[in-house]
């Protein structure tokens, strides 16, 4: 009885070591699958919610916000033009360009909640 016992906890314990190894081969990994000009979308949004946050906390005044919210909107209405153009894609060149309106937006808008200071580099898009 002991033995019977003593292998099937050895058999648990090979188990456990050996199953991870060969789960490991039948996981996939996961990619996100991006649609047409979701990054520029994804920093909008971002941006329009910074904006927000802002008035709400008192740094922005309503002035502030209504400025900072047409450039947002700016390249919110270029992208839709230039997907609309594009048959729903946006060239290089046309998603650089809005990186680098978003970028100045974003260093806009750290400017504004924080008078004085210089806005951070925004990192390297991927």
């Amino acid at each position: 009885m002991k033995s019977g016992m003593l292998k099937l906890v050895v058999g648990i314990v090979m188990f456990g070591m050996v199953a991870p190894v060969f789960a490991e081969g039948t996981q996939t990994r996961h990619r996100r699958i991006k649609k047409p000009g979701q990054g520029i979308e994804r920093r909008v949004n971002k941006q329009e919610k910074r904006i927000r946050e802002g008035v709400e906390s008192g740094k922005l005044t309503k002035d502030q916000a209504a400025k900072l919210e047409q450039n947002v909107q700016a390249v919110k209405t270029e992208e839709q033009a230039d997907l609309q153009a594009g048959g729903g894609k946006l060239t290089k060149e046309q998603r650089q360009k809005m990186k680098g309106e978003l970028d100045a937006n974003s260093k806009e808008i750290y400017q504004e909640k924080h008078p004085g200071k210089t806005a951070p580099n925004p990192s390297p898009a991927k």
